[in-house]
């Protein structure tokens, strides 16, 4: 049984709903994903805010960027998604 790769599969789906443009679900998909990855794979957070942001919703994404930066602080982007989320705090508050 293939339980622990479960979250892959609603990761290649919200890659693909995505690339065709169906944001809702795509996000939806990779909020399970996430769910049944317990977490382990921070950049599916950076992934979810790249759709939320290019989606202008920009409350979503400066969320899931703060989760990419609480399970990754020192991560490979963390100073980038600090900068990303100060423009889209700023872009939120015009």
């Amino acid at each position: 049984i293939a339980r622990g790769n479960a979250f892959e599969a609603h990761i290649g789906l919200a890659i693909a709903l995505s690339e065709q443009g169906s944001i809702d679900e795509a996000v939806k998909e990779y909020r399970i994903g996430i769910i049944q990855d317990m977490e382990t794979e921070p950049i599916l957070y950076y992934q979810l805010a790249e759709i939320l942001e290019r989606a202008n919703r920009n409350k979503e994404a400066i969320e899931a960027y703060r989760n990419y930066l609480r399970l990754d602080p020192e991560g490979e982007y963390a100073s980038a998604v600090e900068s990303i989320i100060e423009r889209l705090k700023e872009e939120t508050d015009r």
